[in-house]
């Protein structure tokens, strides 16, 4: 976890921060973990990939400014 986000952090280098929008509020498991790593592996070898999806248990109300002040707020932790 990432300031309350879901995350998975692989590789070595400078960060890059990737936004994950999935159904669920969790980083892959199993074939969509698979093809994550297909996406997201290459990069690996030159930056520590964070992948991030949204925070677990957000109400129906949420809105894309909530979201976005979330992973913004994820982000600072690497000012």
């Amino acid at each position: 976890m990432m300031n309350g986000l879901p995350c998975l952090s692989i590789g070595a280098g400078p960060p890059l921060i990737v936004l994950l929008f999935t159904p669920e509020a969790a980083i892959p498991t199993g074939f969509g973990r698979r093809y994550l790593m297909r996406t997201v592996g290459p990069l690996t070898e030159h930056f520590t990939v964070h992948v991030l999806n949204r925070r677990p248990g957000l109400p129906s109300t949420t809105t894309m400014a909530d979201l976005a002040a979330h992973y913004a707020r994820a982000m600072e932790a690497y000012r």
